[in-house]
């Protein structure tokens, strides 16, 4: 595990403080590289010896086996009934008051 955290110190400390660059865009360019070589191909002995993108795919693939392997089209079907149970749920609210309000005012009106 030491020698893997040294290895990934010394290969990040060998790309930022050895690698010359010419232009932003040759930066540019080398800090995209190593981002993908940091979450695609590094293993991590923490996550069970995978990358960090290898992991959470592991992860999500047994989360949808524990939610009933729920399928994209569902999923954001299910979001879409959400949102609209949410806003029905507002619109009621504010009826509730509008008809709270106006029976308040009937009768105020009628004790007059």
């Amino acid at each position: 595990m030491l020698l893997s955290k040294v290895s990934s110190a010394h290969q990040e400390a060998e790309f930022f403080r050895l690698t010359e660059f010419h232009s932003i865009e040759q930066l540019d360019a080398g800090v995209h590289d190593y981002i993908r070589y940091y979450n695609h191909e590094r293993i991590k002995l923490k996550l069970n010896r995978l990358s960090p993108v290898d992991y959470r795919s592991q992860f999500a693939t047994q989360s949808e086996g524990i939610r009933g392997g729920i399928s994209t089209s569902d999923r954001e079907k299910l979001k879409e009934l959400e949102r609209e149970n949410r806003e029905l749920k507002r619109a009621n609210e504010i009826l509730r008051k509008a008809s709270a309000y106006f029976a308040q005012a009937e009768l105020d009106r009628q004790s007059k």
